[in-house]
């Protein structure tokens, strides 16, 4: 019997390590986040959780805002609500909903002017978000794990390491 490739292995790991191996297979050499609309819908809000993720906790919700780019925005709710994370869904809405407008939104110096005068209201919400920063990855690994069979496609898809320019797994995964 054949010992279980990289891309099964991942699914015997920890949640958030599954959770980074599969973002590793979808961001490779010629991708960038400004395509994550053509993603398959499950992986687009994997990388929006991992961007989320990120932001977040390098800067909590004002460093998301400042960082945001088309495809991720309001999506990133949609994509907390996937992995089951409810609340937090809640909480990143009611944030985005203190803009007037999605034009109020989009113009990104207006949207610090915004924030500045509904800052108490702004922080309230992120202080209430920060407990949810931990579980985020976690919940999307165990996500992973219930819908394994959307990203099987993945398994075609060797680990890009962005830091050394390279590919991962000399084996092949596929078959």
């Amino acid at each position: 019997m054949a010992p279980p490739s990289s891309f099964d292995q991942l699914f015997e790991a920890s949640e958030e390590d599954l959770f980074w191996g599969l973002i590793t297979r979808i961001e490779g050499r010629s991708w960038s986040m400004d395509q994550v609309s053509e993603l398959p819908p499950q992986s687009a809000a994997l990388v929006r959780l991992a961007f989320f993720s990120t932001r977040y906790d390098n800067g909590r919700l004002l460093y998301v805002f400042e960082c945001d780019r088309p495809g991720f925005g309001r999506a990133i709710v949609d994509a907390l609500w996937l992995v089951s994370l409810d609340r937090a869904a809640d909480l990143l809405a009611q944030a985005f909903d203190l803009f007037p407008t999605k034009q109020d939104y989009d113009d990104w110096d207006k949207r610090f002017r915004i924030l500045a005068k509904v800052r108490p209201e702004f922080d309230r919400l992120d202080d209430a978000l920060c407990a949810f920063s931990d579980s985020i990855r976690w919940a999307a690994g165990r996500y992973i794990k219930t819908h394994r069979r959307d990203f099987e496609y993945l398994r075609a898809h060797r680990p890009y390491d962005s830091s050394t320019d390279t590919y991962g797994g000399d084996e092949s995964d596929a078959g």
